[in-house]
């Protein structure tokens, strides 16, 4: 168990002023200390003064911080890059300073971080190692501290949060990003430094920002490494005079390399996309001075709670562990000792999960206990993009007959969720494809009350009120008999296969005014919903649709359309898409063949095949 100490900073104190109160023992000593304490200036005085070393994750920090070092005269102290540790005699230091300490775990994409901790174990056997951070969750730290200091200073910023309403990433909701970049500036005349950790997003961002007038910049771990190229030119510009505004740009759009310990004390917007509240935290922190500071996020009030070596999704009708196979980061950590891995691992799954609308509560809250004071504004316009349209259904069936459909909205790593995602907002289809995922888990329980058709020619005649009274239907026992009943009456004055289109109205009008009252259900019974009715009343009472739009009757005095068994159903919805693959009814198919659903079901779906395509070279 560590010791644990709280030390609070005295207006205008810095970390430096209170250093004799810090634990001097040999150990690991992690001291949690917000941004503006001076925890930088403090791990370099201290090294100097003690013949230490001081390890940055982030090499331009470890340079501008040597820089600065030489220019105060400060010799006496070792700066060590974590890809070059091995170069460390650690007899030769008395202590040892480790700034961002989050890296332990966060760090799995890097290779070098492992060597950190088994250098960090190996020292603090004999020397005092302090390890620095503002968000460190020590849960997920593969070291044990042996004490725990945190310096409570007066760190008081406000934080304007602006709420969207989506369970997708918030990073990739582009026209809200671009209105709250927008309205920002438009508030305040200063340069915006945004955060969205998507190099695809990031470039459609920059591209509406163009297309307004506003000059924008991507950049990323890879652009600002390009020599000679626009980000790499604006990046140094930017480190070289501690500002964002030397850039040249009104808007610097980064991924998360620009995150962490990089400081700029210039005034400016820091615009966060809602992420691991930690991240935010270090993302708001690069504004040494005076800033602005924003976050869109979600209002979704799901949790993300770590138990041991799970990461638990609560919500509100329970609970369920996630799963490492379900991130797209935990294959990325290579590291060799287990524990290690899995404390990577174990990140990646809530730093992939963070970023989605449905947990921006939590965050929020998270960022307060940090002590951020939120401010929740609302966009007051939220402009359409001219790339960002409504999915229409005929385009989502298209995508899903092409990429195959998630089992759920939360799968984005499917083929469908990552086609659809690089075309639209979340918030344009999510709705949609969720109403789709959801059609398809019920479409059984639909088929098996006499329906016929495929599940997505259904979908595709009937609209999104009708197709959520038939799921209502099949689940509500008393609304399912009701149906049964009043369908097998008017199936009765359907005397004839060839109904003209005024009687079909007459009679769909009074099945309709019978099942769902218009002096009840009055908005069932209004004009926009009057081909909703037709096509839904068609389907109820056995009409059928090939692709050309063509309803018909099967008659029910032919033998085809016999009565099955359950494994006889199964088999024969195999053969039937077959059939219906090739745009023909199964009717037309058993007149032209003389099969019978029973027939079909017994024969090879070989057979079927080659039946079918013998009507194609017959021109039928």
């Amino acid at each position: 168990m560590a010791l644990e100490k709280i030390i609070k900073l005295a207006e205008g104190q810095r970390l430096s002023d209170v250093a004799d109160h810090l634990p001097k023992e040999t150990g690991i000593h992690l001291i949690q200390a917000a941004t503006g304490v001076g925890k930088t200036y403090h791990m370099t005085t201290s090294a100097n003064n003690n013949n230490g070393a001081v390890v940055f994750p982030v090499k331009a920090i470890l340079q501008q911080e040597r820089a600065s070092a030489r220019r105060d005269g400060r010799y006496n102290l070792t700066f060590e890059q974590i890809e070059k540790l091995d170069k460390l005699d650690l007899k030769r230091i008395r202590e040892m300073h480790v700034d961002e300490c989050q890296i332990l775990y966060s760090g799995g994409f890097r290779a070098p971080v492992e060597a950190l901790i088994e250098t960090i174990k190996e020292a603090s056997n004999n020397i005092p190692v302090y390890l620095y951070s503002a968000t460190c969750n020590v849960d997920l730290l593969p070291v044990r501290p042996t004490t725990i200091t945190t310096i409570e200073g007066s760190f008081k910023r406000n934080l304007n949060v602006v709420q969207i309403e989506t369970n997708s990433v918030i990073a990739q909701n582009t026209r809200y990003i671009v209105a709250t970049i927008v309205g920002a500036i438009s508030s305040e005349d200063k340069p915006a430094l945004v955060f969205v950790n998507s190099t695809e997003k990031s470039n459609a961002i920059c591209r509406h920002l163009e297309d307004k007038g506003i000059t924008a910049i991507v950049m990323t771990s890879e652009t600002i490494s390009k020599d000679g190229s626009p980000a790499m030119i604006a990046y140094e510009k930017m480190i070289e005079h501690s500002s964002v505004v030397a850039g040249g740009y009104q808007v610097v759009i980064a991924t998360n390399c620009l995150a962490e310990g990089i400081n700029f004390n210039d005034d400016f917007h820091v615009i966060s996309t809602q992420c691991d509240a930690g991240l935010v935290f270090q993302q708001q922190g690069r504004a040494r001075k005076q800033a602005t500071h924003w976050l869109i996020a979600g209002e979704g009030t799901d949790q993300l709670v770590i138990e041991g070596d799970q990461l638990i999704h609560v919500h509100e009708s329970g609970r369920r562990t996630i799963s490492h196979s379900e991130s797209v980061l935990a294959d990325k950590c290579k590291w060799q000792d287990p524990e290690y891995r899995g404390k990577a691992n174990l990140y990646s799954l809530l730093a992939e999960r963070s970023p989605r609308g449905r947990f921006g509560v939590q965050i929020i809250h998270q960022l307060n206990s940090y002590g951020y004071r939120c401010e929740a504004l609302e966009l007051t316009e939220v402009e359409e993009l001219k790339a960002l349209k409504n999915i229409s259904r005929k385009a989502l069936l298209r995508a899903i007959e092409e990429h195959g459909l998630p089992y759920s909205i939360e799968q984005s790593d499917h083929p469908l969720i990552v086609s659809l995602t690089a075309t639209h907002d979340p918030a344009k289809f999510e709705g949609p494809l969720e109403s789709a995922i959801e059609w398809h888990r019920e479409w059984v329980a639909i088929q098996n009350t006499g329906v016929r058709g495929d599940c997505w020619q259904v979908y595709s005649k009937v609209n999104a009120r009708g197709r959520k009274w038939m799921m209502v239907t099949v689940r509500d026992i008393t609304m399912r008999d009701t149906t049964t009943a009043v369908v097998a009456e008017f199936k009765k004055q359907l005397t004839s296969t060839r109904i003209s289109s005024e009687v079909l109205e007459q009679v769909a009008g009074a099945f309709w005014e019978q099942l769902m009252p218009a002096s009840r259900e009055w908005e069932w019974h209004t004009d926009e919903q009057k081909r909703m009715r037709l096509n839904l009343f068609r389907f109820l009472t056995g009409f059928v649709v090939d692709d050309h739009g063509t309803w018909t009757l099967p008659d029910p005095r032919v033998g085809w359309d016999v009565p099955l068994s359950s494994a006889e159903h199964n088999r024969f919805r195999v053969r039937e898409k077959v059939i219906t693959g090739a745009g023909h009814t199964t009717e037309a198919f058993c007149h032209a063949t003389g099969h019978t659903k029973k027939t079909i079901a017994d024969a090879k779906t070989k057979t079927i095949k080659q039946q079918v395509n013998n009507l194609s070279m017959l021109g039928i």
